[in-house]
C-alpha cells in the first residue's frame, strides 16, 4: 500500500503546480529559522497523522536524505526537471530558501498559464463533445429506425450519406474508439518528443507548431524555459552555464532549441536565444530590443521572465479563441448537414409512403 502512495503522490504533485507552489512556500517559511531536514520531518509526521498524500511524499524525501541521497536526486523522481534544477542550484551555494522561493515562483506561473488554458479550452473540448455525441446519437438511435424495409439507394445523397455514416459508426465503432484514443496518445507523446530533427517525421513538427495543441505546447515551453532561466540568472549562475544546466533537465522538443542556443553562444551570438524560435514573437522582439539598449543580456532575460508569461497567455487565449471559432463552424456545419440529411430521408419515405 505504501508503493501505490507513493507512486500516486508522485505523479499528482507532478501534474499540480498550485500544490507545488503551496509547499515551496511552506518550506521557504520555515526555513528562515529550521534547517530543511527538521522542517521536513515536522511537515512530514502531521500529514501523515492526516492521511494525506503528500506526507508520503515528505516522508519518503526525509528517508532518502537521511540514507545519504543527495537532494538533486531525491528532488529529481518528484519535481519537474527545471523546478528542480532551479532548487538544486541554489542548494549547492547553502541557499536553500531562495531556492524554493525562485521555485515557487516558477510553479506560480505555470499554475497560471495552465489555468487559464483549461478555461480556455473548456468551449472548444465542449463543442468536439457536442459534435461527437451528435454524430453517434444519430447514427445509433434515429437512422436505423428511419430505414428499415427502404430502399436507401432511391434516397438524396444527403440522405445516403447520414447512412453511410451510421453504418459505419455501427460496424466499427470499437476501430473509431482505438483510432481516437491512439491518436491522443500519439499526439502528446509528439509535443515533449518530436523534435524538428528527428528523422522523418521531425520536419513536420515547424509546421505542426502553428496548430493547437502543438502551439499552445510550444508558448508555454518558451514561457516556461524564459522562467527558469530568469530564475537561474537571479541565483547568479552564468548565463551559458544555466543554458547548459536546463539543457540536462529539459525534454527533447526543448532541448533541441537549447542546443541551438548552446551553438550560438559558443560562436558570440548571443541573440540566437531570441532568434531561435522558441520564444513567443513577442517576448523574441522585446528581449533582442533590450539587448540592444541596455547591452546586457542577464537584465534582458531576468526583466523578461515574467512578461513572458503575459505574452503568453494572450497567444493561447488568441489560440484558444480561434480553435473555439472553428469548432463552433463545424458543429453547426455538421448540425446542418444531418438535418439536411434527415429532412431529405424523411422526405423519401413519406412520397413512397404516399405513392
Amino acid at each position: 500500500m505504501a508503493r501505490v502512495n507513493l507512486w500516486l503522490a508522485r505523479r499528482m504533485f507532478r501534474m499540480k503546480a498550485s500544490d507545488r507552489a503551496d509547499l515551496y512556500d511552506t518550506l521557504q517559511f520555515y526555513l528562515d529559522n529550521y534547517k530543511f531536514e527538521t522542517t521536513l520531518a515536522a511537515l512530514a509526521e502531521r500529514r501523515l497523522q492526516r492521511q494525506e498524500m503528500y506526507g508520503f511524499m515528505l516522508a519518503d524525501w526525509l528517508h532518502s536524505l537521511r540514507s545519504g541521497r543527495s537532494l538533486a536526486d531525491v528532488l529529481t523522481e518528484w519535481l519537474p526537471a527545471d523546478e528542480a534544477t532551479i532548487i538544486n542550484v541554489n542548494a549547492r551555494e547553502k541557499k536553500d530558501k531562495e531556492g524554493f522561493e525562485l521555485a515557487k515562483l516558477l510553479a506560480d506561473s505555470k499554475a497560471q498559464m495552465i489555468g487559464s488554458l483549461a478555461g480556455q479550452l473548456a468551449m472548444p473540448v465542449m463543442a468536439i463533445l457536442l459534435v461527437l455525441g451528435m454524430i453517434a446519437m444519430i447514427g445509433v438511435s434515429l437512422v436505423p429506425d428511419l430505414v428499415r424495409g427502404q430502399d436507401v439507394s432511391k434516397w438524396p445523397w444527403a440522405g445516403q450519406a447520414v447512412v453511410g455514416i451510421s453504418d459505419f459508426i455501427i460496424n466499427w465503432s470499437w476501430a473509431l474508439l482505438l483510432g481516437f484514443f491512439g491518436t491522443t496518445v500519439v499526439v502528446v507523446m509528439s509535443l515533449g518528443r518530436l523534435r524538428p530533427d528527428t528523422p522523418g517525421l521531425g520536419r513536420l513538427r515547424p509546421f505542426l507548431d502553428y496548430f493547437p495543441p502543438w502551439s499552445i505546447y510550444k508558448t508555454i515551453a518558451g514561457a516556461a524555459f524564459l522562467l527558469s532561466l530568469a530564475s537561474l540568472l537571479k541565483a547568479k549562475v552564468e548565463l551559458k552555464p544555466a543554458i547548459a544546466e536546463l539543457m540536462r533537465s529539459s525534454n527533447a522538443y526543448t532541448r533541441y532549441y537549447l542546443e541551438l542556443m548552446d551553438d550560438g553562444m559558443s560562436s558570440g551570438q548571443y541573440t540566437i536565444i531570441a532568434d531561435c524560435g522558441l520564444l513567443e514573437d513577442n517576448t523574441a522582439n522585446t528581449i533582442a530590443d533590450f539587448l540592444r539598449l541596455s547591452d546586457s543580456f542577464d537584465i534582458a532575460v531576468e526583466k523578461m521572465g515574467n512578461k513572458s508569461v503575459e505574452f503568453a497567455l494572450k497567444r493561447m487565449a488568441l489560440l484558444s479563441g480561434s480553435l473555439s471559432a472553428l469548432m463552433g463552424f463545424v458543429f453547426i456545419m455538421t448540425l446542418m448537414f444531418f438535418i439536411y440529411g434527415i429532412s431529405s430521408a424523411f422526405l423519401s419515405v413519406y412520397t413512397n409512403f404516399s405513392v
